[in-house]
């Protein structure tokens, strides 16, 4: 049951789950991070300068300031969603 207390830190936001990722390109993360700036259609940026896809509608009702839990990549390497 080890997984269990890990489990919990990263969905109350106190750490990130990192991801495997390809050679070549940035490591992505599931994690909670505050929003900067959003690039139309449906890029977010977070404060660090990682960045993450989404939906069209949770681009529109995201602000800057807002956390948002999101699959974060190195900018220019994001590629997938998560709602």
């Amino acid at each position: 049951m080890r997984f269990a207390p890990v489990l919990l830190l990263a969905l109350a936001g106190c750490l990130s789950l990192p991801l495997p990722h390809a050679r070549g390109q940035g490591a992505a993360s599931v994690s909670r991070k505050v929003v900067s700036g959003k690039h139309a259609p449906r890029e977010l940026v977070a404060r660090d300068g990682t960045s993450c896809i989404t939906t069209e509608a949770r681009f529109r009702r995201t602000q800057p300031g807002d956390p948002v839990w999101c699959m974060w990549h190195v900018v220019g390497t994001s590629t997938a969603a998560m709602n």
